[in-house]
């Protein structure tokens, strides 16, 4: 390790050491007094013990709840070192992890084989074990991202895709943006000229140039869609360079009668680099016959010059990948990551899962699944971590637990007596109802599925990992 990674890694070590230090501090008074009340509840619960079994059963949880809590008020009150605040701190290796950095391995964790044809005819007649286990992942279509090198990069059908921060995971969407890499991709030009660009990810752009003519200088094209219904949302996104003068980027809605016509306009930053910009649209009439994807100046007197290239309009309220068009919409298929649920704990044993998070915009209006947990079969049967608008949550058999601010961070869900979900500086919990008939078959990363609905993960993940049994608060607190 060279000089100057040991001082970063020294100066995280001081800053994590810090932070756990006065998580301490603060929790020590209150786990100090309940050190105490823990004796009256141990007391009042035993108490119930002479009801029916099932409430001699919940009793029981319920002192060896107060127990742990009296016995961990004690540990924590007897803290005298940063060294002690350590080792509390100190999470143990996973007993399963898959790291998803830059392939489907699972470097920890037991389980069926990879396996390889060797058969001649490779009909599988004849599979050979391999050294290593993997996720499984399909994906139904090709499509984008930006590798780690910052270039745009086609995955074939069934290949997953790794960018920076980790694993892309996305739904079905369907760029209905025609031409998207040709000079056709805006077609209607308005005291505009369009020439050859410079090169972007290997193409050569396509170069807009305005008159300054004390009009609007707008290129666009119009894009035929049915059914457009009051509050769909479509995003035009684009790769655009602002060369000269001053534009905008804007998705429009034309009606049967003009009065009735509403744009979104957003404004770009002439800095002359390229950049993926984007616009989002909220449809506000029923009747209206089109969308047109448009470029425009954003001051009448100044000519505009830019190059633009990679043309997406989506109904969706944010830009997912880019997905190419030629004289026809095409549609990305949903990406599929799945772990085996052989690698969890049996049924009603204590467990902890984790997983960094990173959506690919914050406060969705619609939730988004991370992890699931399901058969398949019913909503009865499932353990769901939901993200979305301002708020988490966390379901056993649909219950939701909790509500904060959403954005990236590790999601960790720890199962126990308590079971809670932990997301930054927030937790949630309180289910007490048994694990036992959660039957799992199936983990979705990502995606979730049952019987009447799919839901997706848009974003990031990684470094999922599974602990055997619950982790503590303050080693939860350090997982980042």
């Amino acid at each position: 390790m060279g000089t100057q990674q040991l001082v970063e890694s020294v100066d995280k070590l001081t800053k994590s050491t810090t932070e756990m230090v006065d998580i301490v501090k603060e929790r020590k008074q209150v786990l100090e007094d309940s050190a105490a009340s823990a004796k009256v509840d141990a007391a009042k619960t035993a108490a119930g013990r002479q009801s029916t079994q099932e409430n001699r059963d919940q009793s029981y949880n319920y002192y060896q709840q107060s127990l742990a809590q009296a016995n961990r008020a004690k540990q924590i009150s007897e803290l005298d070192t940063v060294t002690d605040a350590l080792r509390l701190a100190a999470v143990p290796a996973p007993d399963f992890h898959l790291p998803l950095i830059s392939d489907l391995q699972i470097r920890e964790g037991f389980g069926p084989a990879d396996q390889i044809d060797v058969s001649a005819a490779q009909d599988g007649s004849t599979m050979v074990d391999l050294p290593t286990r993997s996720a499984s992942f399909s994906r139904a279509s090709t499509a984008t991202y930006i590798n780690k090198c910052g270039e745009l990069t086609t995955a074939a059908i069934d290949e997953p895709r790794f960018e920076k921060q980790g694993m892309l995971i996305e739904g079905s969407s369907t760029n209905i943006h025609l031409f998207s890499e040709t000079q056709s991709s805006y077609n209607d030009l308005s005291r505009v000229t369009k020439s050859d660009g410079s090169i972007l990810f290997g193409k050569k752009t396509t170069k807009f140039t305005g008159d300054g003519s004390g009009s609007v200088q707008t290129v666009r094209q119009v894009i035929p869609v049915s059914g457009l219904t009051t509050g769909q949302e479509y995003t035009h996104s684009v790769w655009i360079r602002l060369i000269a003068g001053e534009a905008a980027i804007g998705l429009y809605e034309s009606n049967a009668n003009s009065s009735n016509d509403k744009s979104t306009l957003e404004t770009l930053v002439p800095d002359g680099k390229w950049r993926r910009v984007s616009v989002t649209h909220t449809i506000q009439n029923d009747d209206s016959v089109n969308l047109q994807s448009q470029i425009r100046s954003a001051n009448l007197n100044i000519a505009v010059e830019f190059e633009a290239f990679y043309s997406q309009v989506e109904s969706l309220p944010f830009a997912s990948s880019y997905i190419p068009t030629q004289d026809t919409a095409v549609t990305r298929a949903s990406d599929i990551l799945k772990v085996d649920a052989i690698y969890f704990p049996p049924t009603n044993s204590d467990y902890t899962y984790a997983i960094n998070i990173h959506p690919l915009i914050d406060n969705l209006a619609n939730y988004q699944v991370p992890v699931s947990l399901s058969d398949g079969v019913g909503t009865d049967r499932e353990i769901i971590a939901r993200i979305g608008k301002t708020w988490k949550s966390f379901g056993i058999h649909n219950n939701v637990f909790g509500r904060t601010d959403s954005g990236a961070g590790t999601l960790c869900v720890v199962l126990d007596e308590t079971q809670k979900l932990y997301f930054g500086k927030s937790s949630f919990g309180g289910n007490s109802r048994s694990r036992g008939l959660i039957k799992r078959k199936t983990c979705g990363l990502g995606h979730w599925s049952n019987f009447y609905k799919d839901e997706n993960w848009w974003g990031h993940l990684r470094d999922f990992r599974i602990w055997h049994k619950a982790l503590t608060p303050e080693q939860v607190a350090s997982l980042g």
